[in-house]
Formats: structure tokens, C-alpha cells, sequence
């Protein structure tokens, strides 16, 4: 189903608007109605409801059709019941069962939203569903479901995002305090650096998405404070690490001007998310501390000592090859700050990169053999 998406992508954004109209018609009648006829393929298919939460998943991937055709397509082809078929897909985001039906769908209304004329259609498309969103992450028994909802938000959050509409603050808001929600936090951490991903096969201008500059910046700075106090609030360690887990989440899709202001306050925290054990956010993370050693180095030797330790602990321990790979070049970095900040940790950074040297990975020990080359040469470099 990912190829024919992206065939109808191609089709969207090339066709003239008579031909997306047509193919427009053609698709509500196929998802809607389960009318084959529309597509030449004549027969009696009463059971294919291909919206419809309760179907089996080999019919409701078939939403990947739509999704393709609306993130290439223009949105003045999209009028024949263009309302039923939101209601449909909303549907299908937040009840379908399967992942891939749940993911295609969350896309295909943030394209559809991202894409609507501005004025009133808008509003009158994004108001009831975010009030019916709130109403799923606070009421639900179902944990999935709840999910669900959490992810179709995040979607949401980045389709308005993207074209600065006035929504976005109670959308962006109400996401910061998602992380504090014990059931569905988590989900939202590990997420919500997708508001600020960019995303090559929706959301551009050549796919004819509504884009404004500075998008990222504006969510960060606006709300970068509410994540520090949400983190200085919150009073268990899941919480907290909710917290950590969406800052290294959103500063790894940031470009370094946007970050460069607000290290201070940044690397003391990233440092703690390489406390979290099992976090997956360990490798971007790490790109951030980079990034950091590079661009902000008075900033960084404050808390030298602490970071050699963590990485350390990674260049080792780490499951993950990209994160132990990470690692060893954040330490790479480090061997060019002023040597008086290091130089104490020398002798210890040597002997325990010899470990690394017979990782079971080759890119590693190659890494590892530069990074100790670079502190063996430590004085030389200087």
C-alpha cells in the first residue's frame, strides 16, 4: 500500500484540477460507499467498508489511497462530501486497531487541515475534534485508544503549525501538558519532535502545503519555557522523564541558530537524559551535546566532568551500535576543547576507549580508534 500511495501522490500534484476533481469523486465513492464500479471493477462487494474502524485491516489501508492522493493534490479538488470523508477518516485515526490504517489516517486529516482555504471551513473542520480529542486522553478506558488520540493531536498540532494559524497555541499548549498525563505521556515524549520534523513527502510547497518560515523557532520559543517549569513541576521520575524525552525529542530536528541561545539551559537537562535507562532518545541527545561542544564550548566545559562520565557509560553499555557510535564522536569533539577543561581526564578516557577497540561492530571500532587517537595527541592537537 506505501508504493500506490505514493503513485497517487504523483497523481495529485501532477493532474490538472478537472482530472483531480474525477479521481476526487472516485475515491469517496470507493471508501465511502465500497462502489467498485468506480474504479472498473464491476461486481457485488457489500461487506467493503474500507472507513470503517470495525473492518479488517486489508480493507482500511486502503486509506493510504486517500492519503496519498491528499497530501499531493490540491484542496480545491476535494469538495464532492468532503465533510463525511473528514468524519470518516477522524473515525478510523482514533478507533482503527491497526497501526498502519491509524498513522495513514492521522496524516491524511493533518494534510487536510494543513490545506483548507482559509476562513471559516477551517475552524468549523478543527473545532469539534479537538474538543472530541480532549474528551477520548481524559475520559477513555482504553489505553490504546488514548494513544491514539495523542498521536492524531501531534499530527495536528504539526499541520497548523506549519501554517501558523491561530490555533496553534491551544493546540501546542495542550500538547506540553499531555507529558504530565501518567497514562499517555510517554507517547507524547517519544513523538513529539514530529511537530518540528521536517517531512519530505507532505507539508512543502511543491506538494502544494501551506509552509510558513520560522515554524520550528516559534514552537520552541514559545514553548520551551512551559517544558522547563512542567520538568521543575513534575513530582515522579516518569514525569520528569517525559519531560527530558520531549526537549531531546524536539532539539535534535533544530537548526543549530535556533538552539545556540538557549544552551545554558539546555545542557544540563540533555545531560540528564542520558541518565534515563532505556531511553530511545540517547542518539539525538547526543547530535544536540554535539552540536553544543562545538558551537557553545564555555557552555559545555561547566559540565565536562558529568558528560565524560555518561559517555563513557555508552561507549560500552549502550545496546544501540548508532548510540555507542554517537558517543564516541561527542568524546571525539571534546578533545578540542581548551586542554586545561580535559586534560585531567585523560589518562582514564585512553584507557577505557581500549575496551571500545574490540567492540563487535566495525564502524565502532573504527570510531573508537580515531576518538582515543585524538586524546592520546591531546597536547599535540592544542
Amino acid at each position: 500500500m506505501s508504493r500506490f500511495r505514493d503513485i497517487f501522490r504523483v497523481i495529485g500534484c501532477s493532474v490538472e484540477l478537472s482530472n483531480s476533481e474525477n479521481l476526487w469523486n472516485r475515491l469517496e465513492k470507493l471508501l465511502m460507499k465500497g462502489n467498485t464500479n468506480c474504479i472498473s471493477l464491476p461486481g457485488d462487494f457489500q461487506t467493503l467498508k474500507p472507513l470503517e474502524p470495525e473492518s479488517p485491516w486489508q480493507q482500511t489501508r486502503l486509506v493510504a489511497l486517500l492519503e496519498g492522493f491528499v497530501t499531493g493534490g490540491e484542496i480545491r479538488a476535494m469538495k464532492e462530501n468532503h465533510d463525511a470523508v473528514f468524519e470518516a477518516v477522524f473515525r478510523l485515526a482514533v478507533e482503527g486497531e491497526d497501526v498502519f490504517s491509524h498513522l495513514s489516517a492521522c496524516r491524511c486529516l493533518a494534510a487536510m487541515l494543513n490545506k483548507a482555504p482559509i476562513g471559516s471551513n477551517i475552524h468549523w473542520l478543527l473545532e469539534p475534534i479537538v474538543e472530541r480529542l480532549k474528551s477520548v486522553m481524559a475520559n477513555s478506558e482504553s489505553l490504546s485508544r488514548k494513544q491514539r488520540a495523542a498521536t492524531l493531536w501531534i499530527w495536528l498540532t504539526k499541520a497548523m503549525e506549519c501554517r501558523a494559524h491561530s490555533a496553534t497555541g491551544i493546540l501546542s499548549s495542550h500538547l506540553i501538558t499531555l507529558l504530565s498525563d501518567p497514562e499517555i505521556g510517554d507517547t507524547v515524549a517519544q513523538n513529539i519532535g514530529l511537530v518540528v520534523e521536517d517531512i519530505a513527502d507532505m507539508f512543502t510547497v511543491k506538494l502544494t502545503g501551506n509552509i510558513t518560515p520560522l515554524y520550528k523557532q516559534r514552537f520552541f520559543t514559545l514553548n520551551l519555557q512551559s517544558l522547563l517549569e512542567g520538568y521543575n513541576r513534575a513530582q515522579s521520575r516518569e514525569i520528569k522523564k517525559n519531560h527530558l524525552v520531549a526537549i531531546s525529542q524536539i532539539t535534535s530536528n533544530l537548526p543549530l541558530q535556533v538552539m545556540k541561545p538557549h544552551f545554558s539551559k539546555l545542557v544540563p537537562l540533555l545531560l540528564l537524559c542520558l541518565d534515563q535507562p532505556g531511553n530511545t532518545s540517547h542518539s539525538q541527545t547526543l547530535t544536540t551535546l554535539c552540536s553544543a561542544v562545538s558551537n557553545a564550548p564555555d557552555v559545555v566545559t561547566q559540565s565536562v566532568d558529568s558528560l565524560i562520565d555518561h559517555l563513557l557509560l555508552l561507549t560500552k553499555n549502550d545496546s544501540s551500535m548508532k548510540v555507542r557510535l554517537s558517543a564516541l564522536k561527542c568524546l571525539d569533539s571534546l578533545a578540542y576543547l581548551p586542554t586545561y577543561t580535559i586534560v585531567t581526564h585523560q589518562q582514564r578516557v585512553i584507557k577505557e576507549l581500549a575496551d571500545c577497540l574490540d567492540d563487535k561492530k566495525r564502524l565502532v571500532r573504527k570510531q573508537a580508534a580515531e576518538t582515543r587517537s585524538a586524546w592520546i595527541l591531546l597536547e599535540e592537537i592544542k
